[in-house]
């Protein structure tokens, strides 16, 4: 009888457990109060719970971007000659300048071949908060394909204007939506590390498109 009495108590515990598990992840995903009972029912109530609730924050986000956006469009542009920049994608950039997530590295007194080459490129700009875990002390960037994060090469963004800087530095951080962008740019030197020298795209100028909410 006692362990059957425990067997009865461990199947309730368990059960308990799972719906705490889920009611537990809903909050972590921000939920809010009035869902969580729902949240414990099921997995499959859990999983459209927080569907809706990352739906409804990534059009919050969207919308905070979009008005970034329209104020940052009153500000100057830096300007190119457009008619100077071949247009590419941002995978076929990589493969034809060899560049990688983390552009590519030569030796220092090594002439790059695609050193100097202007391309025009629709991508994601992204921006990377200095990070101690890693050893980035400073903010990075870089470009990366539209629906493919993985093709991306590294991005210098001192050739803009203080507008243009800004606005990425604000705006841009790779967890949120937006920065989609039309992106003129020069591969060149990124920085010297040693007797190695960092490729990369130094971006020239950035038209900015709205989030899609």
């Amino acid at each position: 009888m006692v362990v059957l009495a425990g067997f009865v108590g461990y199947v309730l515990l368990v059960h308990e457990s799972d719906a705490d598990r889920r009611e537990n992840e809903c909050k972590r995903h921000g939920v809010d109060a009035t869902a969580l009972a729902e949240c414990r029912q099921s997995d499959a109530a859990k999983a459209r719970v927080i569907e809706a609730e990352w739906t409804k924050a990534l059009a919050f986000l969207a919308g905070r971007y979009n008005a970034a956006l329209a104020t940052f469009a009153q500000a100057p542009k830096s300007s190119v000659d457009e008619a100077g920049y071949t247009p590419t994608s941002v995978s076929d950039l990589s493969k034809e300048a060899g560049l990688s997530l983390v552009g590519a590295y030569v030796k220092a007194d090594a002439v790059h071949p695609a050193l100097g080459r202007k391309y025009k490129l629709r991508g994601i700009v992204h921006a990377y908060a200095p990070d101690k875990e890693s050893s980035r002390t400073e903010m990075s960037f870089s470009v990366s394909e539209v629906g493919n994060r993985l093709a991306g090469v590294p991005l210098d963004i001192e050739n803009l204007n203080r507008f243009e800087r800004g606005f990425i530095k604000e705006n841009c951080d790779s967890t949120v939506p937006g920065c989609t962008a039309t992106l003129f740019a020069t591969v060149g030197v990124l920085s010297t590390l040693g007797p190695l020298k960092q490729i990369g795209l130094i971006a020239d100028r950035v038209d900015f498109e709205p989030a899609v909410k």
